[in-house]
């Protein structure tokens, strides 16, 4: 008698594999985003913190991460324009009008899918009531980003929506 696995033995295994597969990527690819946002907080975070210590030291905002008394973290550098730029990351530092916040959007500005907000602890003025505020955004629609907005809220809803190159559903953390 001859020992083995039949075909259709063999095409059960690799049809469970494939099941498998199927249901366990997507979780992974949560994961991921969840994880690239995670290690960009606190980059977003010491930006922050850098913009605060430059507002107190010199009474003005500036919209330049070179002008913060802040070294990049060792993964980053900064472009030619001083900005700090991070692999998988975009950063930006916005301190105009109304404005002045920390946004973070991974993996990139062109195709991000997640992104999170600091708003900065500044003078008095429109947006004060926000001061240290945070905010998770997702790319409204995306399923995946919104997991991962409502794991790092905590919230199940959205706050609002926000337009910022693309429509972000915002969960206020």
């Amino acid at each position: 008698m001859k020992k083995g696995f039949t075909l259709i033995e063999l095409l059960v295994v690799v049809l469970i594999i494939g099941i498998l597969a199927a249901v366990a990527m997507p979780q992974y690819q949560t994961a991921l985003l969840k994880s690239r946002l995670g290690s960009a907080i606190p980059i977003a975070d010491a930006i922050k913190l850098g913009a605060e210590m430059d507002f107190a030291e010199n009474r003005h905002l500036t919209d330049s991460t070179a002008d913060l008394p802040i070294a990049p973290p060792a993964s980053c550098g900064r472009d030619s324009g001083g900005m700090v730029v991070c692999p998988n990351v975009y950063l930006d530092l916005s301190t105009t009008g109304t404005t002045y916040d920390v946004l973070v959007l991974v993996p990139n500005r062109a195709t991000a899918e997640v992104g999170y907000r600091v708003w900065l602890n500044v003078p008095p003025n429109e947006t004060s009531h926000r001061a240290g505020q945070r905010e998770c955004w997702a790319v409204n629609g995306n399923v995946r980003a919104a997991a991962v907005c409502k794991s790092l809220s905590g919230r199940s809803a959205k706050s609002g929506n926000v337009t910022y190159d693309k429509n972000w559903d915002v969960y206020v953390m």
